[in-house]
């Protein structure tokens, strides 16, 4: 429910409808447990997961296997921070793609592998965002320069 609001938000400004996987842990094995779907019915869609982060990608896995299994033609997943090498994630059969920012470092060894004949290194597409960041810091950078940065004085 934490992103739910956000999601409701953006498809609404991009016309998309708004199907959530309706999830909870299990408070003694911490695994992830899929109740259900509120929203449209997803079958015969192409559906995006969005979520802030993974590490192992398997809670992606879970509910691409979920939405695949109520009628999802395609499956892709969106995430913000990769905090590890989501290698369930990557080797799903029900996840179609995943696109994720670098906003930590990937390795170059988590895409040069295969699994099952298919090249995990097409299924991860890694967006930059340093062109993002570098905007957001030129404002910083312009006043500091205006300010003599080198006039700095000790007591």
């Amino acid at each position: 429910a934490g992103f739910q609001k956000d999601a409701t938000a953006y498809a609404a400004e991009l016309g998309l409808p708004v199907a959530v996987v309706n999830k909870q842990r299990d408070n003694e094995t911490s695994e992830t447990l899929l109740r259900d779907i509120s929203g449209p019915d997803v079958r015969g869609m192409v559906v995006a997961i969005v979520d802030d982060e993974t590490a192992s990608g398997g809670t992606l896995a879970k509910v691409a296997a979920f939405l695949k299994k109520n009628g999802a033609t395609k499956v892709i997943t969106s995430v913000t921070h990769l905090a590890g090498q989501a290698e369930k994630a990557l080797t799903s059969p029900d996840i179609d793609a995943i696109v994720v920012t670098n906003t930590l470092p990937i390795e170059s060894r988590e895409l040069d592998t295969t699994s099952r004949g298919h090249s995990k290194q097409k299924k991860l597409e890694v967006i930059s965002i340093a062109a993002e960041i570098a905007s957001s810091l030129q404002p910083l950078r312009n006043s500091i320069l205006k300010s003599n940065p080198c006039s700095v004085t000790f007591e």
